[in-house]
């Protein structure tokens, strides 16, 4: 069963578009807006609009310079919520500076999906966090070291036959790389295909690097002479 969404909105510019596109294209339970304390009027009308269609909304003013002041007030907006019976996003195409970085924050702490509904076209969102990826597990990551070593993009079934990963758990990959915007995903004369994009490629470089510069430092450690506890202290 789905969980219900709590759709968190850090409102810090003028207009609601970006909001209300994202409560037309998905099933949210509840509105929270975060809003600087110079903005009343514009979170008023907000507030008033969502309540008055019997939407359920809380509202939580801030101070926009304080970022410890934001982070706590928009963790302590979710108090009456069980977090693991909801799923949790924050729309941050309204904010910037130290709320939009408090929203990041937040985001990981809770484990919540970070929206950006584009300018161009009011059915467009982009997930800019998806919280499925914040950890890129080894599935994941070998799927993309495949798609990397390809020059044209792959048959979807290719993938399961060369990674010995099941047909049902390649397409879930799939589906949570392209939220994160790590694949794109191409339909040719009935037939699906896929390529690493140029973001995947480069956080299948960074994770990479990580890896080689962990396991050299280990390297290094292992080199070294043991010492005894005589040659410890001297």
């Amino acid at each position: 069963m789905t969980q219900p969404t709590i759709h968190v909105a850090i409102l810090d510019e003028e207009g609601g578009a970006p909001i209300e596109r994202v409560l037309m294209r998905r099933s949210v339970a509840e509105l929270v807006i975060i809003y600087p304390m110079d903005k009343q009027e514009l979170a008023a009308g907000i507030l008033e609009r969502y309540t008055a269609l019997g939407f359920p909304v809380t509202s939580v003013s801030v101070d926009p310079y304080n970022f410890y002041s934001i982070l706590t007030a928009v963790l302590r907006s979710l108090d009456h919520h069980r977090i693991d019976e909801y799923q949790i996003e924050f729309n941050v195409a309204l904010s910037k500076g130290l709320l939009a970085i408090a929203a990041c924050v937040a985001a990981a702490i809770t484990n919540a999906t970070i929206l950006c509904p584009t300018a161009d076209d009011v059915f467009e969102i982009t997930e800019i966090w998806p919280s499925e990826l914040m950890n890129l597990h080894r599935r994941k990551r070998d799927i993309l070291d495949f798609l990397a070593k390809q020059p044209v993009p792959t048959y979807q079934k290719d993938i399961t036959k060369e990674t010995g990963i099941q047909r049902s758990g390649v397409s879930r990959h799939l589906s949570d790389l392209e939220k994160a915007g790590y694949i794109a995903r191409i339909r040719h004369s009935r037939r699906k295909y896929v390529k690493i994009t140029d973001l995947g490629s480069a956080i299948l470089h960074y994770k990479h690097l990580r890896k080689r510069r962990f396991w050299g430092h280990v390297a290094e450690l292992a080199a070294q002479p043991l010492r005894t506890v005589e040659q410890a202290h001297g």
